[in-house]
């Protein structure tokens, strides 16, 4: 069977995000199973150069802040609407995974420009207008704006498509409520590179340890996240402020791991500073994919504290995942997908969002309780083995996608 995988997000590039990690690990398991795969990702020069020019002007002030975020949709469709269609002339697929809403409108331009139609399912891994929202710093004329725009090109998508697979139910009930959705809809969770995230012994951590320039005289506390509004890294660090002030951190030494970067960077630096907390945070910035299960086998607990923020919850986080995958308690808000994987207190613990008491006194409870945590990283480690690997998720896409063919007439496995 041949496949046409779309994406907005160039995963051959970077590998900096679940969406990135999904789209290739999806490709890795189709073609494991037999299947060719193309993708279309955008990969122009000159759009990398209008983005950064972009970004000169609304730093500068110069530029309506809604008319960059219409000419950056533009610039992205228009950057892979030639490969689809390039890709349709060249070859005849039986289905296109499309892997999020952009990609979807602009395969329907394709269509139209090379008269062909091919069964599309799209996959949402969030919520693309609140996301949109939540990630910059827009004021609430221009929010308005862009959720206008946004819910429009979500509707024309889901209009379009001929179903969608969506990474936690949260995400399911959205589509149906939102936009009256008929058409074939399963919720699939996301998976894991599991020859790469899986459980080490204490000698191998302290070598890996050693790789990354890691300390081994005290517990790591890992949060491997984009810092934008919804991830709550700041309420980790809040977390550790507690702990510091309780006196725990004289019985427990330990270190907070921050990985990743984004807009919410500042303010997480100035909290670090103003309370004195330089011993036991450390962000470290973006990590190289290659080295990124390092960090995860060489920590002791895996910090997951998103928040409800613009109406939008966490989904299946592969941060979450990967935790699970190594053994280790993650400690998760109990919104979104993060709650229908994690069982409080039997594969890991879910505490209230925007709480840092509750995830200070869970890292305590995890840290002085061995026995208690001997037996959420043996379940923790059990329910990754048993629901995260990645070939078994890419079968489950073609299960769907031969549901699908089956209610338009058509054989897709041959």
């Amino acid at each position: 069977m041949n496949i046409l995988l779309v994406s907005l997000d160039n995963s051959e590039k970077a590998r900096i995000g679940g969406k990135h990690i999904h789209q290739e690990l999806l490709k890795i398991g189709w073609e494991r199973a037999g299947h060719s795969v193309d993708t279309v990702y955008p990969k122009g020069k000159t759009l990398w150069i209008r983005k950064a020019f972009r970004r000169l002007l609304r730093i500068l002030k110069i530029c309506d802040p809604f008319k960059n975020f219409y000419a950056s949709v533009n610039d992205n469709r228009k950057q892979i609407e030639k490969g689809i269609a390039d890709a349709l002339r060249k070859k005849n697929y039986q289905f296109i995974s499309v892997q999020d809403v952009l990609a979807a409108v602009t395969v329907k331009s394709a269509f139209q420009k090379v008269d062909k139609k091919i069964p599309v399912i799209m996959t949402l891994h969030g919520y693309f207008s609140r996301e949109s929202v939540n990630y910059g710093n827009f004021s609430s004329d221009e929010q308005q704006r862009i959720m206008d725009f946004g819910m429009g090109l979500e509707k024309e998508a889901s209009e379009f498509v001929d179903g969608i697979i969506t990474v936690d139910t949260r995400i399911k009930q959205y589509v149906l409520t939102h936009f009256r959705y008929q058409k074939p809809i399963q919720m699939i969770c996301n998976a894991i590179d599991d020859t790469r995230f899986f459980p080490v012994d204490s000698k191998t951590q302290l070598d890996l340890r050693k790789k990354i320039n890691l300390v081994n005289d005290r517990k790591i506390l890992l949060v491997a996240r984009r810092l934008v509004k919804k991830n709550g890294v700041l309420y980790a660090v809040e977390a550790i402020k507690i702990l510091k002030d309780s006196g725990f951190l004289l019985e427990m030494p330990l270190k907070l791991l921050i990985v990743g970067r984004g807009p919410e960077q500042k303010s997480i630096q100035t909290f670090i500073q103003n309370n004195g907390l330089s011993n036991w945070v450390e962000m470290v910035g973006i990590v190289p994919h290659r080295l990124i299960d390092s960090y995860y086998k060489s920590a002791d607990i895996i910090l997951m504290p998103s928040t409800l923020s613009d109406d939008i919850e966490e989904a299946t986080s592969l941060s979450m995942l990967e935790g699970l995958a190594c053994g280790k308690p993650v400690i998760a808000s109990a919104i979104g997908g993060l709650k229908e994987v994690i069982c409080d207190r039997v594969n890991g613990l879910l505490v209230e969002d925007k709480n840092p008491a509750a995830i200070a006194d869970s890292i305590a409870k995890v840290l002085r309780d061995e026995s208690f945590r001997t037996r959420i990283e043996k379940n923790a480690y059990l329910y990754a083995k048993n629901n995260c690997g990645y070939f078994e998720h890419s079968l489950k896409f073609l299960d769907f996608f031969e549901e699908i063919s089956r209610k338009k007439g058509s054989n897709l496995r041959h």
